[in-house]
C-alpha cells in the first residue's frame, strides 16, 4: 500500500518537528559540526518518510521504518548532548523529546500495521 505524502500524518508531524528544530538550531552557532550533523540527520528523516510514502513492498517499508527509528534515536541523543553542553534549556529539551516521542509512537504504529499484513 502506497501512501500519498500529503495525506501521511507522519509527514505533517515531522515537518512540525523540523520547523521547531530549525528554530532551536539558531542557538548552535558555536557548534557548527554538531549543527551540521543535526541538519543532515533531519534531512535524512524527511528523505526516509518520502521514500516510505512511495514504497509498496512491506519488507522495504519495514526497512525504512527501522531506518527512521535510528534517525529518531540519533536526534534524541543530539538533544541530550545539547542539554548537557547547555546549548538548549531544559524546556527546549522537553519539547524536542516530546515531539520525538510522538513521531516514535506514530512510527511504531506503522511498523505494527506492516507486520500484521
Amino acid at each position: 500500500m502506497k501512501y500519498d505524502l500529503e495525506e501521511l500524518k507522519l509527514y505533517h508531524v515531522y515537518v512540525e518537528y523540523m520547523t521547531y528544530e530549525f528554530k532551536i538550531l539558531e542557538k548552535y552557532n558555536n557548534f557548527p559540526t554538531l549543527r551540521g550533523d543535526m541538519i543532515k540527520n533531519i534531512d535524512r528523516g524527511l528523505e526516509i518518510i518520502i521514500k516510505l510514502s512511495k514504497e509498496s513492498s512491506l519488507s522495504i517499508k519495514i526497512r525504512y521504518l527501522n531506518d527512521f527509528d535510528a534517525v529518531l534515536k540519533i536526534m534524541k541523543t543530539y538533544a541530550r548532548i545539547s542539554k548537557k553542553l547547555k546549548i538548549i534549556t531544559s524546556r527546549n529539551y522537553s519539547a524536542v523529546c516530546g515531539k520525538l516521542s510522538v513521531l516514535n509512537n506514530m512510527m511504531l504504529g506503522m511498523f505494527k500495521s506492516c507486520q500484521k499484513r
